[in-house]
């Protein structure tokens, strides 16, 4: 938190701290891979807008691509998810109610920010007849989203803020302004194109590259036992989530939270998107965010130079 400067999502952040930390032994300037998934289509949820898309040139071109979702199976985590391609698109297009943050918020601050917290506005946009579309077709219409307004751009973040904070400069070759540009310019037919994503990639790395990474279908994360880290520090993360000073802010509303955090712990109750590492963590580090940074009379600091457990460093 203190090297974000801010509240932070958990993807990735753990392992790459170590693996930065590891780096900054070694190296100051490191070559890394963003950019590849959000120009050209890496990830699972980019097949709707691409199969959309399909069947907007014709039924036969929608067919033929219909009949190229067992070659995304290894992506999107099997065919019976393919449903789940297309449950938040269209609870976005029909304005349907799905959980988010606002939902966590003490009601007073819920209701005046809801249209800044308004789901549709990220991961759902491409299917909104109601947003602004700055390029044709539906798949480029998220990749430019996830490009310019979100994801690559909190991930770039991420991965400046832990490099630094090891005295490592990180550089995405990929994004080259002019690798850029010829792929916004590229249709998105040629992006996610005979069942493989990215393959204007895969196919400049013929011949450079083993096939059996060049032809992987399955994403690899960057996961970490987070599950088992929050719960082996159950008092101390209750108390960021509902101790007495988080509850004394009016931020979250704290029923829902304590409800969300025991069905965590516990396994039981309460189940949503919060009720999980990932959404606890949201909400963990906005708290610490908020006790490092905004609360007047943080803790004395020590002498040992490290940060505490609040993100403010000692000394």
């Amino acid at each position: 938190v203190w090297h974000h400067d801010g509240p932070t999502p958990i993807r990735g952040r753990l392992p790459a701290w170590f693996l930065l930390r590891e780096v900054g032994r070694h190296v100051r300037v490191l070559l890394e891979g963003h950019g590849p998934d959000e120009l050209l289509g890496g990830y699972g949820r980019m097949i709707a807008p691409h199969l959309t898309d399909a069947f907007r040139d014709g039924p036969r071109a929608g067919l033929r691509a219909v009949a190229r979702l067992p070659d995304f199976a290894p992506l999107i985590g099997g065919l019976r998810r393919v449903p789940r391609l297309w449950a938040a698109p269209v609870r976005g297009r029909w304005r349907l109610h799905w959980t988010s943050a606002c939902d966590l918020l003490h009601p007073r601050l819920g209701h005046r920010i809801q249209s800044a917290l308004d789901p549709a506005r990220f991961f759902i946009a491409w299917m909104r007849g109601d947003r602004p579309r700055h390029v044709p077709g539906h798949l480029d219409t998220m990749l430019w989203q996830v490009t310019f307004l979100h994801g690559l751009p909190e991930i770039l973040h991420m991965a400046d803020a832990i490099a630094m904070a090891h005295s490592v400069e990180n550089r995405p070759p990929v994004l080259d302004h002019r690798i850029v540009e010829w792929c916004l310019r590229l249709p998105g037919r040629e992006k996610i194109r005979d069942g493989w994503t990215k393959a204007p990639l895969r196919d400049a790395g013929q011949g450079i590259l083993p096939d059996q990474v060049r032809l992987r279908r399955a994403k690899l994360g960057f996961p970490a036992a987070y599950s088992d880290l929050l719960r082996a520090h159950e008092p101390r993360v209750r108390d960021w989530l509902t101790g007495p000073r988080a509850a004394g802010r009016g931020l979250w509303d704290t029923r829902r939270v304590t409800a969300w955090a025991d069905a965590f712990f516990r396994g039981r109750g309460a189940r949503g998107p919060y009720a999980s590492a990932p959404g606890l963590w949201r909400l963990i580090t906005t708290e610490v965010w908020f006790r490092a940074f905004i609360d007047p009379s943080p803790p004395a600091p020590k002498a040992d130079g490290r940060p505490s457990e609040e993100g403010r460093p000692r000394g």
